[in-house]
């Protein structure tokens, strides 16, 4: 399977439009901008306009650049050649994401505050998009929930992606409702996400190995 450009048009749009704001960012930041933010979203470093922009800019390009090579490298078009599409939306949405992370650091650097309550609804949609895409991952060694358990048979990496799915559009929901009701994003992921991640990566894929090696039905 060989790059098309055709396929990567939404990819390439989403990389103009971050360009653009990166223009418009450079005409109104200031001379130094706020580059690094503590745990309340308060600034404790900075750094040249010049340097905070291309930096800034370099996420999304270099998401696209390693993400397009390494779903097109050879040792992935036998995984992926029947669901390269969804493939391909799951690259977008991190593209996407990576974009929305951009403008969050310009925005943060004109005024001063890192905005975490729309990083955390940014970050819940995020978890929502991928929950609905988790379940149509084939088994391969490159993309998804890689364990010993879920690589180890076909059922049990279908079954892992199926709940994880759900579990990430669930935590997703939750996020941005927990961002509405103001309460801290690092409390919402060590609510949230750590819990459900654990259960859904280690623990329910080792509880259905468990299962089969007893010779149970899953």
């Amino acid at each position: 399977m060989k790059w098309d450009i055709k396929r990567d048009n939404f990819a390439l749009i989403v990389l103009a439009v971050a360009v653009i704001i990166a223009c418009y960012y450079y005409t109104i930041l200031p001379q130094m901008v706020a580059s690094h933010y503590n745990g309340n979203g308060t600034v404790d470093s900075y750094s040249s306009k010049l340097n905070f922009v291309l930096l800034c800019l370099c996420i999304p390009i270099i998401t696209y650049i390693l993400s397009t090579y390494y779903l097109f490298s050879n040792a992935l078009k036998k995984y992926f050649v029947m669901k390269f599409n969804t493939i391909l939306i799951l690259r977008d949405v991190v593209i996407t994401f990576a974009v929305f992370i951009m403008t969050l650091l310009f925005a943060s650097g004109a005024e001063g505050k890192f905005p975490n309550n729309i990083l955390g609804i940014g970050l819940g949609l995020l978890f929502i998009l991928f929950g609905n895409y988790l379940p149509k991952i084939p088994s391969n060694y490159f993309f998804g929930i890689r364990t010993p358990w879920t690589l180890s048979s076909e059922l049990i990496w279908n079954r892992t992606h199926k709940i994880s799915g759900a579990l990430s559009i669930t935590g997703g929901l939750l996020i941005v409702l927990f961002t509405l009701l103001r309460i801290k994003l690092g409390i919402s992921i060590l609510v949230v996400l750590i819990p459900l991640g654990l259960y859904s990566v280690l623990i329910y894929p080792y509880y259905l190995s468990i299962k089969l090696e007893k010779g149970n039905n899953l």
